[in-house]
Parts: structure tokens; sequence; C-alpha cells
């Protein structure tokens, strides 16, 4: 049977009570403190209260963000509507008794606020105003009321308010989620559509939508979506790549070059920001330069098949064989577009002399892919020479 400890405890409080457990010194500044004194059956005179906060409700739906503080018996939640339960008698947290106990809500409140003034926390962005062209981007969408930039600080609805409304919400995102996978754009678009009809300062669905319109070339709207989103949420890269890919499909590499200039001081580190920066290039024709862009965003992102694939492509243009060559075994064993694939890697044992190998990628491309027209033209000249 385990010891159960009767005294508040956060989970904060793991790692430094594990590497007591184990005699290692806990790093400098960590936070927490050992339980390893309180399990062994010497309670503490100054138990420290518990913090927990919750973004998910801002990020995902534009509703408010939440924050909470347990003192001994009570927990305090900070929300447009603060809420006060006693945990001995109420420990379901079903009745609030904010009301009866203003003082204490107050004096709580106050230790929350100072708990996370300690935190060290990422300034808000402000986003910029919006101008006329994307002002008028937004009202051919119905977001009358986007003319105003996100305020930092600002808050949004009460989530305790919204509950009625998640359900159906949430059904529609499931459905529109499934539409993707399928392939149903028309039918996602709907739904998200929907979605934003209960929701519209949903940042996510907007940056959804946007997706759905960009593949679907409808490049306006998208670009819509993602200043919509970029408004109501300043502090994400997502929309200002979505953007970025918009103009780079539009053939405008002056307006996504600064979309991926603002990513950048967002994300520093994203692997999207060379990824995107590479696509300008080789739209460019600029190959060498775009080459290396990828190659960045591979050594950032190994895991995404996008910038190998487009290195791939880009050292067939400068016939880095060797490169081409270890980008698609890579592509191979992901599984990403096999035909394709093979259809690189017959390239590579042709360019090598190989032409035996090259027939049979070339072969396996068409196996995969009967419509592969330049797998098929390329085993022709290979079957010619032989």
């Amino acid at each position: 049977m385990g010891t159960v400890i009767r005294e508040q405890v956060r989970a904060v409080d793991l790692m430094p009570t594990v590497l007591d457990a184990l005699q290692v010194t806990s790093p400098k500044g960590l936070d927490g403190e050992s339980l390893l004194g309180v399990i062994r059956g010497r309670p503490r005179q100054d138990v420290p209260p518990a913090y927990a906060e919750t973004y998910y409700p801002k990020l995902h739906y534009g509703w408010s963000e939440l924050r909470a503080v347990r003192v001994g018996d009570w927990k305090f939640i900070e929300a447009p509507r603060p809420e006060l339960y006693a945990l001995r008698t109420d420990p379901s947290e079903r009745s609030d008794v904010v009301v009866r106990q203003g003082g204490l809500a107050s004096r709580l409140g106050a230790e929350l606020a100072g708990i996370a003034s300690a935190w060290s926390l990422v300034p808000e962005r402000a986003a910029p105003a919006p101008d006329r062209e994307t002002l008028e981007r937004l009202r051919s969408l119905g977001y009358v009321g986007f003319g105003t930039p996100a305020v930092p600080g600002a808050r949004g609805a009460d989530p305790k308010d919204m509950i009625s409304t998640l359900s159906t919400f949430n059904q529609l995102m499931g459905d529109a989620t499934d539409d993707l996978r399928a392939g149903l754009r028309i039918a996602a678009a709907e739904k998200l559509t929907r979605a934003l009809a209960i929701n519209r300062q949903a940042y996510n669905v907007h940056v959804m939508l946007g997706d759905v319109y960009l593949e679907s070339k409808k490049y306006e709207q998208a670009l819509g979506e993602y200043e919509a989103a970029a408004l109501l949420n300043p502090n994400s890269a997502a929309p200002l790549f979505g953007a970025a890919s918009t103009f780079i499909l539009l053939g405008k590499p002056d307006l996504a070059a600064r979309k991926v200039d603002e990513a950048e001081k967002l994300e520093p580190r994203s692997y999207e920001v060379p990824f995107t920066r590479g696509r300008i290039s080789e739209q460019a024709g600029r190959n060498r330069e775009a080459a290396e862009h990828f190659q960045r965003a591979v050594d950032l992102n190994p895991f995404d098949p996008r910038p190998r694939a487009r290195l791939a492509n880009a050292a067939i243009q400068l016939r880095l064989v060797d490169v081409a060559a270890a980008q698609f075994t890579e592509l191979l064993a992901m599984g990403y577009e096999p035909a394709r694939t093979h259809f690189g890697l017959g390239w590579v044992a042709q360019a090598r002399g190989d032409r035996a190998t090259a027939a049979r990628e070339y072969r396996q491309a068409l196996a995969l892919d009967p419509g592969l027209t330049a797998a098929r033209e390329a085993l022709a000249r290979v079957e010619a020479k032989r």
C-alpha cells in the first residue's frame, strides 16, 4: 500500500522530490520544493499555495483565459466572473461562495496576482492596425468588426457562459477535420464557416479555413482568413506563414518575404522560416539559394517531408546527385508520395549510369501511378539506350 498525503502538494514539486529521493542536488532556480520530508511524516508549517492557469479557452475559442490559486481548503478562480469554493465541504466545486466570502476572495485574488507576476511572462504583442486592403478583404468575408486589432490583456467571454455552445462547436470541428482527411474541402469549409458563426473569435478556425481556401485556390478568401487570425492572435506565426504561401502562389514574392520576416520575429527557430524562404527562391529560379534554405529547414525539422522533397528537386536542378539520393531515400522511408519518390530514385540511378536500376525505379513509379508521364518518358529513354 502507498502512503496517502493529506497535505496539499503541487505538480511542480514532483521533480525536486524525485531528485531529493535520488540524492541528486536540484539545479539552481528549479521551481517547487522536495516533498520527501512530508512523505516521511514531517508536515510543513507553511504549505505553499498551488497555482494553475489555462489559456486553452483564449487560444482556441477566443474566450477568457482562466487562473486559479488553492490555499488550504479554499480554491479561487480568476475569471470574468470570479469563483470561490470551499473544498473541504464542497470537493466537487458545485457551490460558488464568492458573494458570501467577498473579503476572502479579494485576499486570494491578490495572492494569485502576486504568484502570477513572479513568472517570466512573454509580453503580448499588439496586432498592427489593418490597412485599407486588409479591411476590405475582411469585410468581404463578413468580418465587419475586425477593424480593431486585439488589445493586449483584453479578456473574452467567460468560459462557463459558453458551455452550451461548446458541444455543437466541437462537433462541427471534428466533422470538418474528418472531411479534410477525406479530401472533402467544400464540406469542410461549410462546417468551419458554421463554427465561426458560433464563435468568430476562434483563431484556429480562421487558420484552418484559410488553409482550406488556399488548397482550393481561393486566394483572396484565404488571405482574409489569415488576416482575421493574425488580428485575433498576433503572437502566432501560423497565419503569417499561411499568408506567405498564398502570396507565393499569387506570384507576389515581395509580399511573401515580408510575411516571413514578420513570422521570424515571432518564431526565429521555426523551420517554416527557411522552408518558405526556399519556396520564394525556388519560384525566382535561384535554385542554389533555395537548396540552402531547404537544407536549413530539414536540419531544423527532419520529420516533415516537404522540405526534403523541395531539397531533392532543387538538387536535381543543380545535379547534386548525392544530395538528391539521400533525400529521396528518406522520403521513401517516410512513405511520402512513393510514385514520385521512385521516379526521383530513378533519376539518381540514371545520373550514376545505372540504367538497370533506373528502369526498375521508373517501372515502380508507373506501377504506383500509371499517369505519371515523366516516369513513362524517362523509362522509354532508358530502354532505348539498352
